[in-house]
C-alpha cells in the first residue's frame, strides 16, 4: 500500500487551538467576507460546546472596517440556549472602531461553559457608522438548514436595542439573510 498524503485519513481537521482559541464557530480562514452591522440590531452566533471550557474571558470578532462616532450602547455578551444572558462586556465602542483586525472584547466576568450551546451576541450603536464584521461567503439562511428559530446558528433577536437585555426569547430569533458571522473566544 502506498502512502497518499491527500487521503482523508491523513488530513487533520482545523481546531480552535490552532489559532490559540478555546472555542469558535469555524475556521477563521473560511470567513473572508464582511457585513456592515445595522445599529441597534442584536446579532447572535451559535457556539456548540463540545468540550467543557473552565474559563472563557474574551469574545473575539473580526472587523473588516471599523465604525466611527461616540457609542450610545455597543456590547458583546453570551446567552445560554434558554435565552438568559450569562456574560457581558463593557461598552466595546473602542474595539468596534478598529479596522481590519481581530478585536478582543473582554467579558466583565470570565465564565465556564459546558454542554449544549450558547450564542455570542453583539449590538453596535456608534453615532456615525457601524463596523463591518467578518462573515463567510455562505448564505446564513442555508447554514440554519434544519434548525428551528430557537436553535439558529446565525440570527437576529431584536432591533432598536441600546444594550443586551438580561433575557431574549429564542423562539423569536429571525434569519440574518446572507450573514454567517465568525466569533471566537479565549
Amino acid at each position: 500500500m502506498t502512502f497518499n498524503p491527500f487521503s482523508s485519513s491523513n488530513i487533520q481537521p482545523w481546531l480552535p487551538s490552532d489559532n490559540n482559541l478555546l472555542i469558535t464557530n469555524g475556521d477563521p480562514k473560511e470567513f473572508n467576507n464582511n457585513f456592515t452591522l445595522i445599529a441597534g440590531t442584536i446579532y447572535l452566533v451559535k457556539w456548540q460546546i463540545r468540550n467543557a471550557i473552565p474559563t472563557l474571558s474574551n469574545i473575539i470578532l473580526f472587523t473588516a472596517s471599523g465604525g466611527s462616532g461616540a457609542s450610545t450602547g455597543s456590547f458583546c455578551g453570551i446567552y445560554n440556549s434558554a435565552g438568559t444572558r450569562i456574560a457581558i462586556s463593557a461598552d466595546c465602542a473602542t474595539q468596534f472602531q478598529s479596522g481590519f483586525v481581530p478585536i478582543t472584547i473582554p467579558l466583565l466576568t470570565p465564565i465556564a461553559l459546558s454542554g449544549g450551546f450558547v450564542w455570542v451576541a453583539f449590538v453596535s450603536n456608534l453615532a456615525v457608522t457601524q463596523p463591518q464584521i467578518g462573515t463567510s461567503l455562505g448564505n446564513g439562511n442555508v447554514t440554519n438548514l434544519g434548525l428551528t428559530a430557537a436553535n439558529y446558528a446565525f440570527c437576529v433577536n431584536g432591533t432598536g436595542a441600546t444594550a443586551l437585555p438580561a433575557t431574549i426569547t429564542p423562539a423569536s430569533n429571525s434569519l440574518t439573510g446572507n450573514q454567517s458571522f465568525w466569533a471566537g473566544g479565549n
